[in-house]
């Protein structure tokens, strides 16, 4: 009886008795989850009946599902998988498609972003993918600009991976007075929009299993753990690399687990010459770090995440503890992260790196000159696309894994995709191809924090997200440029997304909504997150607490 009173309280956002959104998928058969799976073009691969096949026009996506999936939205679109072929429009092509992540650096593994046009002063760091490379796969990207044509129901695409590359795969080393690397300013990596390793988990210590080969620094009262735990005899900045230390690592002590280098050496005369002439391999990573005083050697890695919620069978805390123990993480809960930096992201497509994008790339060749903001296509705003299938044997975007409540019986609840079936694709010994581990599978701590695994558990994460890209015109609204991000992976929001802060009512009085800034500015951006799963952490959140307390909601 008092519901018109409680609708006030929202101010007019609360509507009832709204008639039911029929979106034109439900003409075709269609559940919602297509709108931010993949799209099936001539040109890709994809799963077709129980085979992973090239489309036609046969079983090509109908002109309804082209013009709904979010894949296919005006913006940008950016896609992984563990082939070249598994690209969007590379199933066939002889040519350039794409980047190989985990390809050669001189004898090494990794990609280095190719400089952008003031490399002098600023510099990114080589992909450390000899934490990412998995026996039997590879690991490509592939971004794209995308431009839906109404009218023709067409999609036109312009490859831009190098380019946005180039502002750097990697989250910056730690800027702080007691801690500095070797040759490393505090500009390098500044830029990067697509986040794919770090050099450090912010956090306090956590147990590692073991094979310990983390350490935890406290630096200038800020808590931070390195892959390393050996000191070298060397001061950055201020010695050659002909001195190369007995004392420093070898790439086995830096490297393992789980990707051991095959040669250990011994003597310093042979690293030096292993680690120049690029036979060590994985060696080539390798930095000199000051630490409070100290050197270290240290490497960047993979941005790894545990998620409580996916970790546990039907989220039962109460015997984890003694099923995993203080140094292990289910491997169920490990989600391989790729960040986005939305405010970098917005530099970008506002127009920020115009004057230092490259020339020399695909993109530029083809098109007479650089990248600039312009030439990325935008309706009334920008939609970001994100699909990551690495570890997606079978294709299809599902993670083969609905047996929650872990007994090998279909319950009622468990037939997501409604099937008919369990889908339970355990990886094994005798399953290479599996995309799940068993829940009772477990990773020390160490290692699942700072090496990629091999299953099918992706996750895409929003950082320093407090303004938007798009511009909210005031004097004319319909001119305002929003912002969208869509994945077919889970996405995890940290921390403010679209709000700079919020100026609370006192006492009971309902904060109105324009007290949450930036209301009625420049900055005040219509947005969606649209994905799988929508995760939100706190302002608070680090990945080093949530691996210290894995059990503890």
């Amino acid at each position: 009886s008092s519901w018109a009173t409680q609708k006030t309280k929202f101010q007019g956002n609360l509507v009832d008795n709204t008639p039911t959104l029929d979106l034109p998928l439900a003409q075709i058969n269609l559940p919602l989850i297509e709108l931010i799976k993949r799209g099936k073009s001539v040109g890709d691969l994809a799963k077709i009946g129980n085979a992973v096949s090239a489309v036609t026009t046969a079983n090509e996506d109908t002109s309804i599902a082209t013009k709904e999936r979010f894949a296919n939205k005006t913006g940008i679109r950016v896609s992984l998988a563990d082939a070249k072929n598994r690209l969007p429009g590379c199933a066939t092509t002889t040519g350039e498609c794409g980047v190989r992540l985990d390809g050669d650096l001189n004898g090494s593994v990794g990609y280095q972003p190719i400089p952008m046009t003031d490399g002098s002063s600023y510099k990114t760091t080589a992909l450390n993918a000899t934490r990412i490379a998995t026996s039997g796969r590879q690991t490509w990207i592939k971004i794209e600009t995308v431009q839906y044509d109404n009218t023709t129901n067409t999609i036109a695409t312009k490859e831009i991976t190098q380019d946005v590359l180039s502002l750097g795969v990697t989250e910056p080393a730690p800027n702080l007075s007691s801690f500095y690397i070797d040759g490393y300013s505090s500009s390098q990596d500044s830029r990067s929009v697509i986040k794919l390793q770090r050099f450090s988990i912010p956090g306090p210590s956590f147990s590692s299993g073991p094979s310990d080969y983390i350490t935890n620094f406290s630096i200038n009262s800020q808590s931070h753990t390195f892959v390393t735990k050996y000191q070298c005899s060397v001061t950055p900045n201020l010695v050659a690399k002909a001195t190369f230390s007995t004392n420093c690592p070898t790439a086995r002590d830096v490297f393992a687990p789980p990707y051991p280098d095959s040669t250990a050496v011994s003597s310093a005369a042979t690293k030096e010459n292993s680690f120049e002439s690029g036979t060590l391999g994985k060696a080539i990573h390798l930095k000199f770090a000051r630490i409070n005083g100290t050197t270290y050697a240290v490497v960047p890695f993979p941005i790894q995440m545990y998620d409580p919620r996916e970790g546990l069978p039907n989220d039962d805390e109460s015997s984890a503890n003694s099923t995993f123990g203080s140094d292990h993480v289910p491997a169920a809960g490990m989600m391989s992260m790729i960040d986005i930096d939305v405010a970098n992201l917005r530099k970008l497509l506002m127009g920020q790196f115009n004057t230092f994008m490259p020339s020399g790339t695909p993109y530029a060749n083809a098109n007479g000159g650089p990248l600039q903001s312009s030439a990325i296509p935008q309706n009334a705003g920008w939609v970001m696309y994100v699909s990551d299938r690495r570890g997606d044997t079978d294709f299809d975007g599902q993670y083969d894994m609905e047996d929650v409540f872990p007994d090998n019986v279909l319950q009622f609840n468990e037939d997501v995709n409604a099937s008919g079936f369990l889908d339970k694709d355990i990886w094994s010994t005798s399953n290479s191809n599996g995309e799940a581990p068993a829940y009772s599978v477990k990773i020390p701590r160490g290692q699942a924090s700072t090496a990629d695994h091999i299953y099918y558990r992706r996750g895409v994460r929003l950082i320093n997200g407090t303004v938007l890209p798009g511009v909210y015109d005031t004097a004319t609204p319909r001119d305002t440029l929003g912002f969208t991000l869509a994945s077919e992976n889970g996405v995890y929001i940290q921390g403010n997304y679209n709000a700079t802060g919020v100026g609370v009512a006192s006492g009971n009085a309902v904060t109105p909504p324009e007290n949450y800034y930036p209301a009625d500015s420049a900055n005040h951006i219509p947005a969606a997150v649209i994905a799988d799963a929508v995760v939100i952490l706190s302002n608070n959140w680090s990945d080093g607490n949530v691996f210290k307390y894995p059990f503890s909601s």
